[in-house]
């Protein structure tokens, strides 16, 4: 017998707080559950609810920092305690919300820690090492100093700072001068050549690195128009190119954003280190113009810190062969998409490829499967850890990282279809649509579909519906959590993906009371009602807003009790 139609969203990152996307994804996704219920049919709810990941310790290491504890005052078993205490009430806060807002759904039944999803995380991991493609290697990544952990390029946000670009006069060792600009001077002595555009005179040759005094080759670039420093730890192009040209790497700032490079600057957090090389420039004589300008900088999406790309072993997915077979799943008409224009937007982020980082070092996580012997440095990756290594039966040592909790959220919705249990994750004759937001199809939904494929044999959707929002999505959500306003009037705003509270308010009201509404439009009313009798198959704000224009717009009153029974599904009654 078929099972219930399920509707899953994005997954919620609760320690972050509800805003007003996540709260109108979540209310949209019940509109179309509760639309199946009022046609007879069987019909769940699953929003998944991460609990670790870096907005969650950020959170949690705020609090304890009122309370004027930390990690160490603690002591590991106590912060690993209250870390799963706060997780546990910032959950049972959100469920309240969407409670208050009408939606049923336990965020504890299908959280991302949940051990059956720990288990196939590791399982995954494993299976995809195995395949050839997960690697444990050197390489640049973006981590947050104070977070201390590997972000993923969905978790920054890209911002701008005032700053300062110096132009700075090297000579090379045959004579000629180079006029290299730099807004990073602190990242001086990690540069480990000088690159020039292609035919440039000096290339061939060596220069001395300001603030370092290190020698370095100049080379050529044929991708250049500019001189430009090569600082390859903190650079991931610069990184590549490096190590194709046989060039040391010389790393200035750890993992927490202070200089560990021997030097003048050594022990300096990052501005603290670029001030002091300014000095030192100056001192020098080597700046020639100094002009105000932006930066480009990207700040961490928990805690807002700049992020420091820097050099480190980290374990890496190849993901893009991935990608491109989920493009070509979607090509072939194994998914579809609600808005059709969202098929689109998805093969285009398919179609870039890039290696996955899966490690992060959050507290809670899920372990990362792996550990080496102190004895003969053998790696074991394995789903179950093991206290002995298999070749040489000396101790193991167990990875200190964990998964990126994207990497868990995306098997999360294999867990749903029964992989690893089963190797072709069915839906048991259900079928699964998602709603998300527009940015959750690279971070959750691309993901989830590619490791479907790979490691299940299929989608874990059938259908997506992309839910768009206001601009900007950052509005206030404390409006539509008030419960002094009217349940109706907030999921309307929700679904309709306004955020105008007055005109949703104006709209239930035209419903309540019809013989008051101005204007006498049928068409109006036929055109909200065949809206509704597609919520589900077409995006639901399509249905919510196609109701709120014909209530505002008046309907005869014999239509309004027609539209108030079809339009329960969006108000929740």
């Amino acid at each position: 017998m078929p099972g219930p139609q399920r509707t899953v969203t994005a997954p919620l990152r609760v320690c972050r707080g509800l805003g007003y996307d996540q709260l109108a994804m979540v209310v949209a996704a019940d509109a179309v559950v509760r639309r199946s219920w009022s046609q007879g049919r069987p019909a769940e709810l699953l929003i998944p609810a991460v609990g670790a990941d870096g907005a969650a310790r950020y959170q949690f290491e705020r609090e304890l920092s009122r309370e004027g504890h930390d990690r160490v005052t603690l002591g590991p078993d106590a912060y690993e305690q209250r870390a799963a205490a706060f997780v546990d009430q910032r959950m049972a806060a959100v469920s309240e919300v969407l409670a208050g807002l009408g939606v049923a759904c336990s965020l504890t039944e299908v959280s991302t820690a949940s051990p059956e999803v720990v288990r196939a995380s590791r399982t995954a991991f494993v299976t995809l090492y195995e395949q050839g493609l997960i690697e444990h290697s050197q390489r640049v990544v973006l981590g947050c100093p104070r977070c201390r952990t590997p972000l993923d390029r969905l978790d920054v946000e890209e911002a701008q700072l005032e700053g300062e670009r110096l132009t700075l006069s090297v000579t090379t060792s045959d004579g000629h001068e180079l006029l290299v600009e730099t807004d990073a001077p602190e990242l001086l002595p990690g540069a480990v050549a000088v690159l020039v555009p292609a035919g440039h005179p000096a290339a061939g040759g060596e220069a001395v690195v300001p603030v370092a005094a290190r020698q370095v080759p100049v080379l050529e670039s044929p991708e250049d128009t500019a001189v430009r420093f090569v600082v390859a730890a903190h650079d991931v192009d610069a990184h590549e190119l490096v190590l194709h040209a046989g060039l040391p790497m010389v790393p200035v700032f750890d993992g927490s954003g202070v200089v560990g490079a021997p030097g003048p600057l050594h022990g300096l957090g990052r501005y603290a280190a670029r001030a002091a090389a300014r000095q030192l420039l100056v001192a020098e004589g080597v700046v020639v113009a100094a002009q105000p300008g932006l930066e480009q900088v990207q700040r961490c999406g928990c805690c807002g810190s700049v992020v420091v790309p820097h050099l480190g072993w980290h374990w890496f997915l190849r993901s893009g062969e991935m990608d491109v077979g989920a493009g070509d799943a979607v090509r072939d008409g194994l998914i579809s998409f609600v808005p059709s224009d969202a098929r689109e937007e998805f093969l285009a982020v398919a179609a870039v490829r890039r290696d996955w980082c899966l490690s992060s070092a959050v507290a809670g996580g899920v372990a990362v499967p792996a550990a080496r012997c102190l004895d003969c440095g053998r790696l074991a990756v394995e789903t179950e850890p093991t206290l002995s290594c298999g070749g040489c039966m000396g101790p193991l040592t167990a990875e200190q990282e964990t998964l990126d909790s994207r990497f868990v959220a995306a098997v999360w919705a294999l867990v749903l279809g029964g992989w690893p249990q089963r190797r072709a994750a069915g839906n048991d004759g259900h079928e699964a649509a998602a709603v998300v937001a527009g940015q959750d199809l690279a971070g959750w939904v691309l993901p989830a579909v590619a490791l479907g494929l790979r490691l299940a044999g299929t989608s874990p959707f059938c259908r997506v519906m992309v839910h768009p929002w206001p601009t900007p999505v950052d509005l206030h959500a404390g409006s539509f959590v008030d419960d002094t306003i009217d349940r109706r009037v907030r999921r309307l705003a929700l679904v309709e993906g306004t955020g105008d509270l007055t005109t949703a308010h104006l709209a239930v009201e035209a419903l309540d009371q019809p013989e008051a509404a101005c204007g006498d439009d049928p068409e109006a009313a036929a055109d909200a009602a065949a809206a509704l009798a597609a919520l589900g198959e077409e995006a639901p704000r399509h249905a919510a807003g196609r109701l709120a224009a014909a209530l505002r717009a008046g309907v005869p009153a014999e239509a309004a009790e027609r539209l108030r029974a079809m339009a329960l599904p969006i108000l929740g009654e």
